[in-house]
């Protein structure tokens, strides 16, 4: 990567940015902001960093390898007290995964490791990569189509965390039935 970045920025200044767009890797706020969007529900969010990393020009595959190592991070910020050496991260990137991982149960983690590694086989024989990507996102949004037992642990570990932080839960209002319109009585048929 080293030999790269001199050969396409020679006699300039290294910067992050440059070693991102010669590795195809984003930067890490984008996965910040990602965790953020899924744990917030915010499908326009998701859509629009999913468009910015393919405006990029970043392979889906690679990010949502990436992901899937964000979302370890969290995981071990969430359940190793001092975790920062398994990740190899400084003091200031595992202080701001410490804070994220602390909206998230061990749970939810868990189950967007699954869900995003099972994508990661799927991507790699896939023509449109992009949307299926952007599906998982969506069905991510509404887990409550899902009744594997994965999913139903991470909603209910979601609910248990928004009652401890007295986040109103209400439940879907059930639907009205239409009013049946009357029958209309048929004129009898002439013999």
């Amino acid at each position: 990567i080293l030999d790269q970045c001199l050969a396409f920025f020679f006699d300039e200044e290294l910067t992050e940015e440059k070693v991102l767009d010669i590795a195809g890797a984003v930067d890490r706020s984008i996965f910040f902001a990602l965790a953020d969007g899924l744990r917030q529900k915010q499908i326009q969010t998701l859509l629009e960093l999913v468009d910015e990393v393919v405006t990029l020009g970043r392979e889906i595959p690679t990010f949502t390898a990436q992901l899937v190592e964000h979302f370890r991070s969290l995981l071990i910020a969430a359940t190793v007290e001092e975790g920062a050496f398994l990740l190899d991260v400084s003091g200031e990137q595992f202080a701001a995964l410490k804070t994220q991982a602390e909206t998230f149960s061990p749970e939810e983690l868990t189950y967007y490791i699954r869900r995003f590694s099972a994508l990661l086989s799927e991507l790699k024989y896939s023509q449109s990569p992009r949307v299926l990507l952007e599906v998982e996102l969506i069905t991510l949004c509404a887990p409550s189509e899902s009744t594997d037992s994965s999913s139903i642990l991470a909603r209910l570990s979601m609910l248990e965390r928004q009652i401890q932080t007295g986040v109103v839960v209400q439940a879907a209002p059930a639907q009205a039935k239409k009013p049946s319109k009357p029958k209309k009585e048929r004129p009898k048929a002439l013999p």
